[in-house]
């Protein structure tokens, strides 16, 4: 059973997508990244289609699209750092030569899994899932045995993937053979706003309780601004590190990181602020 299932009846194709992340998570991140990254784009943009209070950007590009104001204000910071992890990742994943490990996966798909949780509860007509679901790692298929994307075949897929897009646009642009033809189209696209705007009000009424992790995500956003500037966190002693003198009754603690030198001692300590403040900058 898909932990996305609750995509599958009214956004089928979103959910094909995070189907295919899903399961190649533990035996192919690179793949996996990528269809996350698709999914993401899939969803984005069906909310700019039928969603009349975002104004689309001048760039189509998902990083314009997540990134453009009337999407932040919709949406909410937490869930455009969450889009910007599994954009960031699927970048890497299908441009960068170096390895993808499984936590890059891992943390591409707990993004996605709280973004299609958002896009149920907020656009569907149906059932919407229990506010209570939470994403699990240990629930990711094992015993199944996926190729190995490579970038060349993840490259020839995402060319492929555009190609198709435009075709279908200048397919759709050609049926439109009068002001009459473009008139019509533009009714029924507003009628179609019209129906998805009275359910997302009908939706708001009930308040959103969904955990969104949103400690988790500022702490995986922080790990991918530190390993792009050099530091790949791959020790015990770069995270949580015992210290002393502390402000409390014990004089004992914890630092969030360390930066260490190549002396083996200490360059800088990282505190990671709440989720409700402003996200760090590295």
């Amino acid at each position: 059973m898909s932990q996305f299932a609750f995509l599958k009846a009214e956004f089928a194709e979103v959910y094909n997508l995070a189907r295919k992340a899903e399961v190649a998570a533990l035996s192919d991140p690179r793949g996996s990244c990528f269809y996350a990254r698709l999914a993401l784009e899939s969803a984005v943009k069906w909310m700019y289609e039928n969603d009349r209070s975002l104004r689309s950007p001048y760039d189509t590009a998902l990083s314009a699209l997540i990134h453009e104001g009337t999407f932040r204000g919709l949406v909410g910071n937490a869930l455009v750092t969450k889009a910007r992890i599994i954009k960031d990742l699927g970048n890497v994943a299908v441009h960068e030569s170096r390895p993808v490990p499984e936590k890059s996966a891992t943390d591409s798909l707990k993004q996605l899994f709280d973004f299609s949780y958002w896009l149920v509860r907020t656009y569907a007509r149906g059932a919407k899932p229990d506010p209570a679901v939470t994403f699990s790692v240990a629930a990711l298929p094992r015993a199944v045995q996926v190729e190995a994307s490579t970038l060349k075949k993840l490259q020839a897929l995402a060319k492929e993937r555009e190609d198709a897009a435009e075709a279908l646009a200048q397919e759709q642009a050609a049926r439109i053979k009068s002001e009459e033809d473009r008139t019509a189209l533009d009714e029924q696209i507003k009628q179609l706003q019209t129906e998805i705007a009275a359910i997302k009000a009908d939706n708001a009424k009930v308040k959103d309780t969904h955990d969104y992790s949103e400690a988790e995500t500022r702490d995986i956003w922080i790990d991918r601004l530190l390993a792009e500037a050099g530091w790949p966190l791959d020790q015990e002693r770069d995270r949580e590190y015992p210290v002393k003198g502390m402000p409390n009754q014990a004089e004992e603690g914890f630092v969030d990181y360390v930066l260490w030198g190549d002396d083996g001692l200490p360059l800088a300590v990282i505190e990671a602020c709440p989720p409700s403040a402003p996200m760090a900058q590295i």
